[in-house]
């Protein structure tokens, strides 16, 4: 039997200076991502933290663990959501964006792509790409789908879910 492993998905966005540090925000995106089948690490799960720097050196952690960063609205206002943005595009990382960088998220990524011309390519996931690949998963792995899989049975239960529409 072969086991499909999750991506693994960082969550990125504004904290600072939002109610409830937006948690709320990060905590319903965690679980869209849940319901798809991703492996979600939500920096709004951790524990309460004394100082931004620790937050961010738990965050940072968190995110190299990944293979995706996921960024919340309002991204290219946050100081450290523009850092974890950084870090997973000179890691290669596939980012999935509710909005686009800014200039200046764009021109710091060109100057560091002077300095570091090994970069990764980065990646834009779009919704409609994620289903494209969930159902071609399950197309190359039909011969495994024998009842004893929850993995792919989890994986046509997102895709049915995702064309229907419907949230978990």
């Amino acid at each position: 039997m072969t086991i499909l492993t999750p991506i693994r998905l960082y969550i990125a966005g504004p904290m600072t200076g939002l109610p409830d540090f937006n948690y709320p925000a990060f905590n319903a995106e965690a679980r869209v991502w849940r319901c798809r089948g991703f492996h979600v690490e939500n920096p709004a799960e951790g524990p309460d933290l004394s100082s931004w720097s620790e937050y961010m050196r738990r965050a940072l952690r968190q995110l190299l663990t990944c293979e995706a960063i996921c960024l919340l609205p309002g991204w290219t206002q946050s100081k450290g959501a523009t850092t974890e943005w950084l870090v997973a595009s000179l890691m290669g990382m596939s980012i999935i964006y509710h909005e686009p960088p800014g200039r200046l998220q764009l021109r710091l990524f060109r100057w560091l792509g002077r300095l570091m011309p090994a970069t990764g390519t980065v990646i834009t996931i779009k919704p409609h790409r994620l289903l494209q690949a969930a159902k071609k998963t399950l197309e190359e792995n039909a011969h495994l789908a024998d009842g004893d899989n929850c993995t792919l049975l989890d994986l046509k239960r997102v895709v049915e879910m995702m064309e229907g529409g419907e949230e978990c």
